[in-house]
């Protein structure tokens, strides 16, 4: 019996399989020799620039809207007690950070 749990270990050992499914790389130059690269593709479309004039009034336009925000944010949290925030200020800090965002990046533009 003891010479039939060795044997079995003894095949169990040396029988691991040679391949495990994969199959090793191509050598390099073989497949797709004289193929043209793949196409480059912009995910993002290129923003066009504004003419200075309609920059200009875009830019006022979302200056006058961070205004508004800024002081609808600031009535918002001087009416709270200051332990919770509302989903209406929340909102108000996201249109915030949008506008500024936006104001920079027109302004980098220029």
């Amino acid at each position: 019996m003891p010479f039939a749990r060795v044997a079995v270990l003894f095949v169990f050992y040396f029988a691991h399989p040679s391949s495990n499914g994969q199959t090793p790389f191509p050598p390099p130059g073989s497949g797709d020799q004289g193929a043209p690269p793949p196409p480059l593709v912009s995910m993002r479309p290129e923003i066009v620039p504004l003419r200075p004039e309609a920059n200009r009034k875009r830019l006022l336009a979302d200056l006058q809207e961070l205004i508004t925000e800024t002081q609808a944010l600031q009535r918002d949290l001087q009416s709270s007690r200051g332990v919770t925030v509302s989903a209406e200020s929340f909102k108000h800090s996201q249109k915030i950070e949008m506008l500024s965002k936006r104001i920079r990046k027109t302004l980098k533009g220029n």
